[in-house]
């Protein structure tokens, strides 16, 4: 005989079993809510001091080399006497002699540069534009310390000058270097002064880089 509450019963004790097997396969798969896994904290990754050895004693390496050389830059400025001004040349002759015009000052002509002392009695390296025709040479410390310079020599097809300032100290100096053992690819220290008048702020700079080429001619 057909049972309807028998039947009913087998209904919902199959479904319950559908369900279980249904919850149990999304549980393996990750698929409920309660599989959800917490996110893995990582560590911060540790780096061997093996690793930045080099990286510190290349940086020593600048920072005692800057110390070293520094005090053996100069900051040079020349001064030559410049024409007159140029409203006065905008004037005519037979104008300026017919009302009077005076004539103007000259204006200074002045150029800067940095130098090298490369002797302890006062020689110093430079470059021939730096003080090319001038009148007068000053050369500045990097302790604020100035002193007048003589022109010894120049040339201007390789644009170096020699000058010399006198005094009674010995002074700090650098080694004159070998360039044919110079290797492209090496780094190199440049030390000097790329400021002048405004850009005074930028006076014993030191930068570094490395040998790009040799033998370039440079015009």
């Amino acid at each position: 005989m057909y049972d309807p509450l028998r039947a009913k019963a087998k209904v919902v004790s199959l479904s319950a079993v559908v369900c279980l097997l249904g919850l149990g396969i999304a549980s393996g798969l990750g698929w409920t809510s309660t599989s959800h896994a917490m996110p893995t904290v990582l560590e911060s990754p540790q780096v061997s001091p093996e690793a930045v050895q080099p990286a510190l004693d290349l940086s020593a390496a600048f920072t005692n080399l800057a110390d070293a050389v520094t005090p053996a830059v100069v900051r040079i400025e020349s001064r030559r006497q410049g024409s007159s001004t140029g409203s006065d040349q905008q004037v005519p002759e037979a104008f300026r002699r017919f009302f009077d015009v005076p004539e103007g000052e000259p204006r200074p002509r002045i150029n800067g540069g940095s130098g090298f002392i490369v002797s302890a009695d006062g020689y110093i390296l430079t470059n021939n534009h730096v003080v090319e025709g001038a009148d007068e040479v000053t050369v500045y410390f990097a302790d604020r310390r100035y002193f007048t310079a003589e022109i010894v020599g120049a040339d201007p097809f390789t644009d170096v000058a020699v000058i010399k300032i006198e005094t009674a100290e010995e002074l700090p100096h650098m080694s004159i270097g070998d360039s044919d053992d110079i290797r492209v690819g090496e780094w190199i220290l440049a030390i000097g002064n790329p400021g002048f008048g405004n850009s005074a702020q930028l006076d014993f700079t030191v930068t570094a880089g490395i040998i790009s080429a040799r033998g370039r001619n440079v015009s």
